[in-house]
């Protein structure tokens, strides 16, 4: 069989839409399977997990102590005094911190130090964007201090390093589907509701031929006048004089 370039060109065309073909039908048949099972297929939100480790944190310091070759030397860290700061960039985790403790001489406490420490973690796929968890950490061990001396004075370079460990986890939350049985939801109504509430506006109708009636004014009581008071007397007093006139012959 001769095989020309329309053939294969037509067979290097026609492999993807194959391909797609193949796969809708392959997700027809779950969905049927699913349906036949009861089953739906609901998007969810997931926490896929990115990177897993467990770690050791070396926490170290040194400082100066006036001891000799007999002298009993000793580091007591304090793990409730233990921060740890985590930051993530590309296929990278830095773990920074410290750690508490009284060092403690033919015993005695002499003083309390800080014991610092920063830890870089290889971790493929991890992004800043994503969410660092780690457990509460653990003391692993105490290395016994390490003296230096000194060429002058009686004072010495003491190393003391305490060894911590705890379980990192990178988190990233992406969206799945997974294949469950819908019993109903939980509000029917949830999308029914109104935002607010309807405004009722309750007026009084006016009669159109009807206008509204003023409120009366108070009446004003009408103040006699001085003139009005002394005619009145004239008068009187007149008609009195008249009538004695009339009746005394």
């Amino acid at each position: 069989m001769k095989v020309t370039k329309s053939l294969l060109f037509h067979i290097y065309v026609s492999m993807p839409i194959l391909k797609q073909r193949s796969s809708a039908m392959m997700e027809h048949n779950k969905e049927k399977c699913m349906k036949e099972k009861g089953l739906s297929s609901e998007p969810v939100l997931i926490q896929s997990v990115i990177c897993a480790k467990e770690v050791k944190l070396v926490a170290h310091t040194k400082t100066e102590l006036k001891v000799d070759g007999c002298s009993q030397i000793q580091f007591v860290p304090d793990l409730m005094t233990t921060e740890i700061q985590g930051t993530l960039l590309h296929d990278l985790i830095i773990l920074q911190g410290f750690i508490k403790g009284s060092i403690i001489v033919n015993n005695q406490c002499i003083k309390k130090i800080t014991l610092p420490f920063q830890e870089e973690i290889k971790c493929d796929d991890v992004c800043p964007g994503d969410t660092l968890k780690q457990t509460i950490p653990t003391l692993k061990g105490v290395v016994p201090p390490q003296i230096i001396p000194c060429e002058e004075g009686s004072y010495s370079y003491v190393v003391f390093k305490v060894i911590l460990g705890l379980q990192i986890t990178v988190i990233r939350e992406k969206i799945g589907t997974v294949a469950v049985t819908i019993i109903g939801d939980v509000d029917e109504n949830r999308c029914n509701l109104t935002s607010t509430p309807p405004q009722i506006i309750c007026y009084q109708e006016t009669p159109k031929h009807e206008k509204p009636k003023k409120p009366k004014e108070p009446k004003k009581k009408k103040e006699e006048s001085k003139c009005t008071k002394e005619k009145f007397k004239e008068e009187t007093s007149c008609f009195y004089s008249h009538k004695k006139k009339k009746f005394d012959y």
